[in-house]
């Protein structure tokens, strides 16, 4: 399994198109949106981040909904609670 958090772009480096200034909730993080040479993100476009990649592009609504997700409780065979604060999600299984 791995978790994504939705940021805006705010800038690709002028210096390096591999370089790009993300804000996510309100932090701002450099990333690498090498990952999308075909589809690349400009200022405003939302992606999903895992480990400091841009894996795709997803729009404003998906992102609003994908910020709710870490904070619900999923009740499953095993229940799960997504804990988020800022840029850390922690996968908590509960007991």
């Amino acid at each position: 399994m791995c978790l994504a958090i939705p940021g805006k772009m705010v800038e690709i480096s002028s210096d390096n198109q591999d370089c790009a200034l993300v804000d996510v909730a309100g932090v701002r993080r450099k990333i690498e949106p090498g990952l999308l040479p075909d589809d690349k993100p400009v200022a405003g476009d939302w992606v999903p981040i895992h480990v400091g990649f841009a894996m795709s592009k997803i729009s404003e609504q998906d992102a609003a909904d994908q910020s709710i997700v870490p904070t619900a409780v999923r009740a499953t065979s095993s229940c799960w609670l997504c804990l988020a604060t800022g840029l850390t999600v922690m996968m908590v299984e509960a007991v």
